[in-house]
């Protein structure tokens, strides 16, 4: 009734968060929206509850998996240790490539903000695999690219493999750098200021 009445659709979502779930699409969608409004508030909390709530209703196979990123990159905002397991989770409904490695690339800054920077290095580079048959050279991959490269550099025993990226990325034809190369750029300044 709220919904039809012109409600907004957060109060909606009030509502929806007292409801038992009952796999209505409708539902899903109210949460999902109601999501987005309070993330351009900041309310965080607000989200990451209607999102949890959209999940328990539950949603379809593509609906959960946007669902899932959506609450992990709120739990990685917040500081939340499970964020990488969130976003990992996300994993066992998406299909296509490119997005596996955007939510690969989620999860790796999520556990480099935790300082797990071998974790984080591996699901770069499980990123970049998953981009093997495909746009090796578009900015995902070179983001990822980078972004292994950089975490890598912090590794002793991934250092020379490291080294390659960088190599690939130095010898790229590519003037836009995408923000993790500017990133890699800073850090390979500072050692060369360094040394």
């Amino acid at each position: 009734q709220l919904d039809s009445g012109g409600a907004p659709v957060e109060r909606v979502a009030a509502q929806l968060l007292k409801a038992h779930p009952s796999g209505d699409p409708w539902v899903v969608e109210k949460l999902e929206q109601a999501a987005r409004q309070a993330s351009m508030r900041g309310a965080h909390e607000t989200v990451a509850s209607y999102l949890r709530r959209g999940l328990e209703e539950p949603p379809s196979e593509e609906a959960r998996a946007e669902l899932l990123i959506a609450l992990g990159r709120v739990q990685a905002a917040n500081g939340d240790p499970v964020a990488p397991e969130t976003l990992t989770a996300a994993m066992d409904h998406i299909s296509d490539p490119e997005r596996r490695a955007q939510v690969f690339d989620a999860v790796g800054r999520s556990l480099f903000a935790q300082g797990r920077v071998r974790e984080a290095s591996d699901a770069f580079k499980r990123g970049l695999a998953e981009l093997e048959d495909g746009d090796g050279d578009g900015p995902t991959a070179r983001e990822l690219q980078a972004r292994y490269a950089n975490t890598a550099m912090m590794d002793a025993d991934a250092r020379q493999d490291a080294q390659e990226h960088v190599d690939r990325l130095l010898s790229s034809p590519v003037t836009m750098l995408v923000p993790g190369e500017r990133g890699l750029a800073a850090f390979l300044a500072m050692g060369g200021a360094l040394s």
